[in-house]
């Protein structure tokens, strides 16, 4: 494989330069800046500024023993979104509607996307007061109960890997900033499949969330129904977990 020269300028061209390098690293992993470089015709500083830039933001990993790469959780991520379906969100609007007229609060579906979440569909309560995500838009995944439930499924040292590339930072006086705290509530949400987190990312929020799941068995998406406390609290978020979960099945049914 060979870089193809002339395709762009400036920042156009470093993004084609990355993503050359990312599928290099795809088809032989392990490899190293030296390798990879001799493969695309790239000088090795080139293919080493690219790689640590794609590490921090998850798109490779390197081996602090060896300094060699592999493709990153976040690229894995894509991979597994692409596989899901691409139409999740149309497929899942009608049950969100469904189930913000069942509860009468705001029913949203998150994805994950390398260390980060993303809404890509919600139902807007249509009480005056509500709770709204900006769509498209990303937010920490240590913080609310729809990021556990995408990161339910990852193994302890991965967490641990996630903590130390993004940190935990400190949304609110709720916020977990701390691997062991996630781990805890990730084994509760394991165990009762569901989770309600209170003023996590925002003040003055309730939130309950179950996992979407893929027919092979992973969490596609987090689907939740989240309302301000003073209306939608503890008692009222675990009142609407059949519907929740109700919803979950639908939607994972329709992938």
């Amino acid at each position: 494989m060979s870089a193809t020269p002339g395709r762009g300028t400036g920042t156009i061209q470093s993004v084609e330069r990355a993503l050359d390098v990312l599928l290099a690293l795809a088809i032989a992993p392990g490899a190293g800046p030296t390798t990879i470089g001799a493969q695309l015709g790239l000088h090795k500083s080139t293919v080493h500024r690219l790689l640590r830039s794609m590490e921090s933001r998850g798109f490779v990993a390197r081996d602090s023993a060896t300094d060699r790469y592999r493709v990153g959780p976040a690229a894995l991520q894509l991979a597994q979104s692409s596989a899901i379906r691409p139409d999740l969100a149309a497929v899942a609007q009608p049950e969100l509607t469904r189930l913000r007229d069942a509860t009468s609060e705001t029913a949203i579906l998150d994805i994950r996307v390398g260390a980060s979440r993303m809404c890509i569909a919600q139902a807007e309560s249509r009480q005056e007061i509500r709770r709204s995500q900006p769509l498209g838009s990303p937010m920490e995944i240590h913080a609310g109960a729809m990021g556990k439930v995408l990161l339910m499924d990852e193994p302890v040292d991965h967490l641990q890997e996630i903590a130390q590339r993004v940190g935990f930072r400190k949304l609110t006086d709720h916020t977990p900033v701390t691997v062991e705290a996630l781990i805890a509530q990730i084994h509760k949400l394991r165990r009762d499949g569901y989770l309600v987190s209170v003023g996590e990312r925002v003040k003055g929020a309730t939130t309950i969330a179950a996992p979407v799941r893929s027919s092979s068995g992973q969490v596609a998406a987090a689907v939740a129904v989240s309302g301000p406390t003073f209306r939608f609290g503890v008692p009222q978020a675990r009142a609407v977990v059949p519907q929740l979960l109700e919803t979950a099945a639908r939607i994972a049914a329709r992938l």
